[in-house]
C-alpha cells in the first residue's frame, strides 16, 4: 500500500487498461493547460497530480468536465483562478477514458471510471446549463 495507506478496494482489469490508454490519448484536449506531466501551470492552471479535485470523487470530477468548473482554489499553496470550460469530447465513453487516465496517471491511484458512472453524473444534472462553482463542489 502507498504511504502506509490501505490498498484500493478496485481490481485493475484489461478493460480498464484500455480505457486508460484511450484516455492517454485523449488527454491531449488537456495537455495544453494542465501539461503532459500533469503539473499544471504555476498561478494559472492548476496540477492534475496529486489533486483532490481528481483523486477524490468521481462524480466531482464528472461534474467539472461535464459542466466547467469557476472560481478561486487553493492547491500546493497556490491560489487557481482561471474559468476551466466543460471538456470538448462529448461522449460519456470519451470523458470516463479520460476521468480513467487522469485519476491513475503520474502517480495518482485511484478507481477507473465507467462510461455508466458518468451518465449516471449527467442524468442527475441534466438541465444544467453553466460551470459550477467551486463553492458548489469543492471536495471537501
Amino acid at each position: 500500500s502507498r504511504n502506509g495507506e490501505e490498498p484500493p478496494q478496485w481490481i485493475w482489469t484489461v478493460a480498464d487498461q484500455r480505457r486508460f490508454e484511450w484516455g492517454r490519448q485523449l488527454y491531449t484536449v488537456c495537455v495544453g493547460c494542465h501539461q503532459a506531466d500533469g503539473q499544471g501551470m504555476p498561478h494559472m492552471y492548476p496540477p492534475l497530480r496529486g489533486s483532490p479535485w481528481v483523486t477524490g470523487s468521481v462524480t466531482v470530477l464528472a461534474q467539472v468536465l461535464l459542466h466547467g468548473l469557476e472560481g478561486s482554489l487553493e492547491m500546493n499553496g497556490m491560489l487557481f483562478d482561471q474559468v476551466m470550460p466543460a471538456s470538448p469530447l462529448e461522449s460519456d465513453a470519451e470523458i470516463a477514458a479520460i476521468m480513467t487516465y487522469v485519476r491513475h496517471a503520474w502517480g495518482n491511484d485511484s478507481s477507473p471510471v465507467t462510461a455508466a458512472q458518468v451518465s449516471g453524473v449527467r442524468a442527475l444534472h441534466i438541465n444544467r446549463d453553466k460551470a459550477w462553482t467551486t463553492d458548489e463542489i469543492a471536495p471537501r
